[in-house]
């Protein structure tokens, strides 16, 4: 018996391949005009958005499967507010804490500015711009796959 040849091996396993990133952006607001407006933008650059009115339907999709480019969050709303929803996603889906920013008319407050300054996260000022919301977006989303841009 002579040994097998090198060519009459099986080849090897192609190495595992990597997911694509999420193309997805939860955008969380509960004003209608703001959310539209903002998700016109989004999906301009290219991601698709889901759009949670208020915090708690965005822990209901955050709690789906599935990956978030980025989930970007009004800071103050009636039911789940943005620090809310903050503390449920370092709680629950860690994972995403790089990906989070803010949007938020009232960064000058004293309450809404030390938890600002303590998260670290970009924020959003309304009125916002289309360039603005495109800075956000290369700061937090995850990177579009190169076919997509």
């Amino acid at each position: 018996l002579l040994p097998q040849s090198p060519e009459d091996s099986p080849a090897p396993p192609p190495p595992p391949r990597e997911e694509a990133p999420a193309r997805r952006v939860l955008l969380v607001d509960d004003e209608a005009d703001v959310a539209d407006t903002l998700a016109e933008i989004i999906v301009r650059e290219g991601y698709e958005v889901c759009v949670a009115v208020g915090g708690r339907e965005a822990i209901r999709r955050l709690e789906e499967p599935g990956g978030w480019a980025a989930v970007v969050t009004d800071l103050r709303m009636p039911d789940v507010d943005g620090e809310a929803l903050y503390a449920w996603i370092e709680a629950r889906r860690p994972d995403l804490l790089p990906r989070v920013a803010f949007t938020t008319g009232d960064a000058l407050g004293k309450p809404a500015g030390r938890f600002l300054a303590r998260t670290g996260r970009p924020v959003l000022a309304k009125p916002f711009t289309p360039a603005a919301v495109r800075r956000l977006l290369a700061d937090v989303a995850a990177p579009l796959p190169e076919t997509v841009k």
